[in-house]
């Protein structure tokens, strides 16, 4: 799909939704996609929401890091064991918000680090770097999904910038 489709999509979302929280997360995913994905570029690999009415917003924002980090513009193939790669190594990425908590981590793939892109409306954005050998450190809830109270060691300023520099 076009980027356009893509923002007439998160649009349409945006409107379809009722809680002030999910609207807030929704249009931010929206301005992301609007800053950092160039017009008219090809966007493959997202799907929809279970009821049809929108796209899955993690995917939205694991292709959102692929543009910042130059790789192919499309959610990574479930039979890969990572997401994308920065300076040739593999990373898992993970967006956690304070509406909805990011997947568990598949503790079978082997990635070199794991990028968790947090958001909170009291917090804001902000990007944490865990090293594969350090995942025992991130923090997660009862069903083991991943939050957005991250261990300040592993934020990484410069990422967060990067990312969140709308």
């Amino acid at each position: 799909m076009k980027k356009s489709v893509l923002l007439a999509l998160l649009n349409c979302q945006y409107d379809n939704t009722k809680k002030t929280t999910r609207k807030d997360i929704v249009a931010l995913v929206r301005d992301m996609v609007n800053y950092h994905i160039k017009d008219n570029a090809e966007i493959s690999g997202i799907n929809p929401t279970r009821d049809g009415t929108g796209v899955n917003l993690g995917e939205v924002m694991e292709v959102v890091l692929h543009a910042i980090f130059r790789n192919a513009l499309a959610k990574s193939e479930s039979n890969k064991s990572y997401d994308l790669t920065i300076k040739g190594e593999k990373v898992e990425v993970k967006f956690t918000t304070s509406d909805a908590y990011a997947h568990p981590i598949n503790q079978a793939q082997k990635v070199g680090y794991y990028l968790i892109v947090a958001y909170s409306k009291k917090l804001g954005g902000q990007v944490f770097k865990v090293p594969y050998d350090q995942r025992q450190f991130i923090d997660t809830n009862a069903q083991s999904r991943i939050t957005i109270n991250q261990k300040a060691r592993f934020l990484d300023s410069a990422l967060t910038q990067k990312v969140f520099a709308f």
